[in-house]
């Protein structure tokens, strides 16, 4: 049985996206180094061995990147909570959801609405075996 070999990482990434993947070095951390004029981008390629020992020679650089992925992963993280507020504000708005108060409202009318009818076909022994068995059934939302 012949086995594959080990496939060794390139020295030569195509694009940033594909040498972070390749080496773990962040976009951010790139674009960086590219703008102070790093000597490892060439065209749209990325040479790791230049890139490397540019970020060794200049560490700050490299602590920037993760400053701005981290930032970066935070407006990310921000945006994504403003469009759940947004699709939960459209949700009221077109009546898909109402809040939860509201709801607790209207299933404590509903229940009490039963619960008097109730009361008033059911002998007083019926009633009371029937609001017991509610109340272990769905709670305490009767006495609400």
């Amino acid at each position: 049985m012949k086995r594959k070999p080990i496939e060794k990482v390139p020295d030569v990434a195509q694009s940033m996206k594909q040498a972070e993947a390749f080496w773990g070095i962040s976009v951010n951390a790139m674009k960086i180094a590219k703008a102070a004029g790093c000597p490892a981008f060439v065209q749209h390629r990325v040479h790791r061995d230049e890139l490397v020992t540019w970020l060794e020679e200049n560490p700050d650089a490299a602590g920037q990147g993760e400053k701005l992925t981290d930032a970066a992963e935070l407006k990310r993280q921000k945006t994504e909570a403003e469009v759940k507020l947004l699709r939960a504000k459209i949700a009221r708005e077109e009546r898909e959801t109402i809040p939860l108060a509201d709801a607790k409202t209207e299933w404590a009318r509903a229940a009490s609405i039963v619960q008097e009818e109730a009361k008033n076909l059911m002998e007083k022994d019926h009633y009371r075996v029937f609001v017991e068995r509610c109340k272990m059934r769905i709670g305490n939302l009767l006495e609400e």
